[in-house]
């Protein structure tokens, strides 16, 4: 009786795992449609959130080249891209962000690690200051409590 719980529960403790491990190491395009006669044009983004400095491919050119099959007109980061460890790099934040930042207009919004990193400085030191002048150095201006203009289409972006 014993042998055949000890064996479930291994199994089960097998599949769960795999799930996590899938589920870690991939991406979700979805697509969603917004019609409201308030805009005036067209426009094509891609949202990201909580990649947490995971790579897609070397480089992240799988999730690289999935953005250019959208065609996007600009991107919107909607947080978490590095993840808030004392002492963990954020080198794969800023590499990737590079990569889009290069080809495409950055609206960039502040997640909950890099508001933490920046709320305790006591657990993760200068890494807000070096996130920031990373940020910087690219050309990305994160959006905290302010607004972005679309004129021409008539949307405006509250963060």
């Amino acid at each position: 009786m014993w042998d055949i719980l000890l064996i479930v529960f291994f199994c089960v403790a097998l599949v769960l795992f795999w799930i996590m491990l899938y589920d870690g190491t991939r991406f979700v395009v979805r697509k969603h449609t917004i019609k409201n006669p308030k805009i005036t044009g067209s426009y094509r983004v891609v949202v990201l959130a909580d990649l947490h400095n995971k790579k897609f491919g070397k480089g992240n050119q799988l999730l690289l080249q999935a953005i250019d099959e959208q065609k996007p007109d600009g991107i919107w980061i909607a947080g978490d891209m590095l993840t808030a460890r004392p002492g963990k790099s954020l080198e794969p934040a800023l590499e990737f962000l590079t990569a889009l930042a290069g080809k495409y207009p950055i609206f960039y919004a502040n997640g909950n690690h890099e508001h933490r990193i920046k709320l305790y400085p006591e657990t993760y030191g200068d890494m807000a200051e070096k996130y920031a002048e990373g940020l910087k150095e690219i050309g990305i201006q994160p959006l905290v409590n302010t607004c972005e203009k679309l004129a021409d289409l008539n949307i405006a972006i509250y963060i």
